[in-house]
């Protein structure tokens, strides 16, 4: 148990704090991830596939 100095009825295990950080943790993570993937494939898309395969080098 970990108890707050200012509020002695206070207490909170390390089990719950730690399963909060990691649950924000991996929450941004996949949230970064998607949207890295989603510009991934847009930059694929429209600059490989459009402009350098589809209409212009091919």
């Amino acid at each position: 148990m970990m108890c707050s100095v200012s509020t002695k009825n206070s207490c909170t295990s390390l089990q719950d704090i730690d399963y909060y950080y990691y649950y924000y943790y991996y929450y941004y993570y996949y949230y970064y991830l998607y949207y890295f993937y989603y510009y991934y494939y847009y930059y694929y898309y429209y600059y490989y596939c459009c402009c350098c395969c589809c209409c212009c080098c091919c």
